[in-house]
């Protein structure tokens, strides 16, 4: 960081000469300063977060319509990991990490399926063979199954076979048929950005890599505990991981918001992004 970066983040993140370290040496800085930004941060995703649920409320149409289905469905699950990564985040606990790649996938999922109606049809209809297994499990078992639940995926029995059905006779494990995050991504540009600046440079904390482990914990001075620390570079990770949640957020909000025709939350959605920008460092979003 050289002059010009620390007097411009100190001037739009309000730091005055009483926040500044008594020790103001460059750790007890980035430290400071990654602490401001994450205030201002959180004061986006709170404000992403209300927006979410109204735009969740008015988010109503033809559920049988598997893009209006899998947005609705997407939104509701990424609004309650969203209210725990920020309850993470105002508490500095760095499983924010974990939460934020959780919405991150869950949003490349949705733009993956959303740009063809065929792979949203495959997503939907892997719940029949999820169903079909069970059914096989229960009659391994000797239990009794109802006979409607054989029925009602009987007339789904050969699209099934032909869509997930592997050379050795078995069923994809899943409906992305051995798909890895990345080559989702990699199809994915709106999310394929965010895999390489955020989703990847978190993943050594998500996996319990090394340098994750070394940031976040210290042997004490007598040599005889180890004891958790608050470091610059905790905090970075923090701060990249509520970026990673709002972009995933703000991405899926554009999507509720042209798919529902709500256009009333248009203007509203817009301003929280340039209000974003004006924090240090900041990327826009989506």
């Amino acid at each position: 960081m050289n002059a010009n970066d620390f007097e411009n983040a100190c001037i739009s993140l309000d730091i005055t000469n009483d926040d500044l370290p008594k020790d103001l040496n460059l750790e007890n800085v980035k430290t400071m300063i990654y602490k401001k930004r994450i205030d201002k941060q959180l004061e986006i995703s709170h404000r992403l977060l209300n927006l979410a649920i109204e735009i969740s409320a008015c988010s109503k149409g033809d559920m049988l319509i598997d893009c209006a289905y899998l947005c609705k469905i997407t939104l509701l699950r990424l609004i309650n990991h969203f209210k725990t990564c920020l309850d993470l985040a105002k508490n500095s606990n760095s499983d924010v990490n974990l939460i934020s790649r959780s919405i991150f996938e869950g949003g490349l999922y949705f733009f993956y399926l959303s740009h063809d109606p065929k792979k949203i049809r495959e997503w939907r209809l892997y719940s029949c063979v999820e169903t079909l297994k069970f059914i096989t499990l229960a009659e391994t078992n000797e239990e009794d199954i109802p006979h409607e639940l054989f029925e009602q995926i009987k007339p789904y029995q050969e699209e099934m076979d032909k869509t997930f059905k592997k050379q050795d006779g078995k069923y994809y494990s899943s409906w992305k048929k051995g798909m890895s995050i990345k080559d989702m991504a990699s199809k994915t540009p709106k999310f394929g950005k965010l895999y390489h600046d955020y989703y990847i440079p978190l993943s050594d904390y998500h996996h319990w890599g090394v340098s994750s482990l070394a940031y976040h914990y210290q042997i004490t001075e007598d040599k005889l505990d180890i004891q958790p620390v608050q470091s610059s570079a905790s905090l970075e990770m923090i701060s990249k991981s509520i970026d990673l949640a709002n972009s995933s957020i703000y991405s899926l909000l554009e999507a509720s918001i042209s798919i529902f025709h709500l256009v009333q939350f248009n203007n509203e959605l817009e301003q929280i992004m340039k209000d974003f920008l004006k924090i240090p460092f900041a990327r826009k979003l989506g």
